[in-house]
């Protein structure tokens, strides 16, 4: 059901966001246990320099394929 849910946010803001208001990026502020599924997803880490309790994690759409 996760995966179905974050497919259809990444559908609904790669064609018709991004096209009419230069979205390029998803965050998620995920919980440390949750990081493997956004990976998963095709998410990657934020670099921060300090040790997050919700680590945050992005994804390009501007790079998915059409």
């Amino acid at each position: 059901m996760g995966e179905t849910l974050v497919d259809w946010a990444i559908g609904i803001a790669s064609q018709h966001v991004m096209p009419h208001v230069g979205c390029r990026f998803l965050i998620v502020d995920s919980k440390p246990g949750s990081v493997s599924f956004y990976k998963k997803q095709g998410f990657l880490l934020v670099n921060t320099e300090t040790e997050q309790e919700n680590p945050l994690m992005y994804l390009d759409i501007g790079k998915l394929p059409e």
